[in-house]
């Protein structure tokens, strides 16, 4: 399962390895985002479809998006936003689901290097680690330095200019304040900019023993190494 998403850093992110307090929590992550609920206005969507559908002489318009056809998540999500677009935009716009095997999606979202026509939208996920400590660093995808090489072209300059700051002032590895405002600055940036849309976070559960002690026991994102074990249960 999963819950709406309008922000890149998850829910699950804390703001230190230490911290209790989750940086989706925090005022600097909450004053640039709206509300999900009051953020879906299909009339407006529709007002912005009809002025740029009028503006390029169309009347209807369509989109492929490439996915992965042995990712069940990836597909089911694909086929919502295919109805869910013909619906709010009332058969002015189509998506296309172009799938297959992930090697060859990969292969093909690369190509953008080479070929700016080689794929018009693509579905990707990506998840954090959960000894990654720094909010800071969920943005090291969108940078142009990434090692895995991108499968998109992103680039922000707010990010770009920001996310290597951790390699420069140690400050901003060891005092948390900081680190926030470059992460809540790199977010706000990436979302205003549009380098990706986000749709939702993906949930998950998890068993915790009795015998498993912490002060931050939190079931959705077990920080292991914060842990000990009460040895009189056993």
């Amino acid at each position: 399962g999963g819950e709406p998403a309008n922000f890149i850093v998850p829910y699950t992110a804390y703001c230190g390895e230490y911290s209790p307090v989750r940086f989706r929590d925090t005022d600097e992550a909450k004053a640039y985002l709206e509300d999900i609920g009051d953020s879906f206005n299909p009339e407006l969507a529709r007002e912005y479809m009809d002025k740029a559908l009028e503006a390029a002489g169309l009347e209807h318009t369509e989109l492929s998006m490439v996915v992965s056809s042995d990712n069940e998540e990836m597909r089911l999500c694909a086929q919502f936003l295919k109805e869910e677009f013909a619906r709010i935009f009332e058969g002015k716009f189509t998506l296309e689901i172009d799938e297959m095997p992930s090697s060859s999606r990969l292969a093909k979202m690369k190509a953008w290097r080479t070929d700016v026509n080689a794929y018009q939208l693509g579905l990707s996920n990506w998840s954090r680690q959960v000894t990654d400590s720094s909010p800071m660093n969920q943005f090291d995808v969108f940078s142009s330095s990434y090692w895995t090489k991108c499968n998109a072209p992103y680039h922000c300059e707010t990010v770009e200019k920001t996310i290597w700051l951790q390699d420069t002032d140690a400050a901003y590895k060891t005092d948390m304040e900081k680190n926030i405002a470059a992460a809540a600055a790199m977010e706000k940036a990436a979302l205003e900019e549009r380098i990706v849309i986000p749709l939702f976070e993906r949930s998950s559960q998890s068993l915790v023993h009795e015998w498993v002690i912490s002060d931050f026991n939190d079931p959705a994102n077990i920080r292991y190494w914060l842990c000990d074990i009460d040895t009189s249960l056993k």
